[in-house]
C-alpha cells in the first residue's frame, strides 16, 4: 500500500489535510480555547521561543546541600544498623561483648 493511500485516512482525521493546505495563512495561536485550523498537537517555530525552563530554581552550593543530606544518610544508616544487628545477634554471628565493645569504641570516637 503506498505511503500517500495510507496516511489519507490520518490527515483527515487531524485536519492536516486540505484544510491545511487552505489555512496556511491562518495564524496558529497557543490557546486551547480557540477553534483553529491546526491538528491539536501543532506547534510552530516560535513555540520554542517562548519555553522557559527551570526559570525558579535558586542556586545551590555544594557544601551546604552535602551536609543537609548528611542527616538523611545518617538516619538511612541508624535505621539499617537498627534491623541488621538484631538479625546477627540472633544467627550467632555476633556476640554481646562484640557489640558492646563497637558501642564503647564509638561512643569515645564521638
Amino acid at each position: 500500500m503506498p505511503y500517500e493511500q495510507a496516511t489519507t485516512g490520518t490527515r483527515e482525521l487531524f485536519g492536516a489535510g486540505k484544510g491545511l493546505s487552505r489555512n496556511m495563512s491562518a495564524k496558529w495561536s497557543k490557546v486551547l480555547w480557540k477553534r483553529q485550523p491546526f491538528p491539536d498537537n501543532y506547534t510552530d517555530h516560535t513555540f520554542l521561543q517562548q519555553l522557559v525552563v527551570n526559570a525558579a530554581v535558586p542556586p545551590r552550593s555544594y557544601w551546604p546541600v552535602a551536609l543537609a543530606s548528611a542527616a538523611v544518610t545518617q538516619q538511612l544508616a541508624c535505621a539499617l544498623v537498627a534491623a541488621v544487628v538484631p538479625l546477627l545477634l540472633h544467627s550467632g554471628v555476633l556476640r554481646a561483648g562484640q557489640l558492646l565493645a563497637a558501642c564503647g569504641g564509638l561512643l569515645a570516637a564521638g
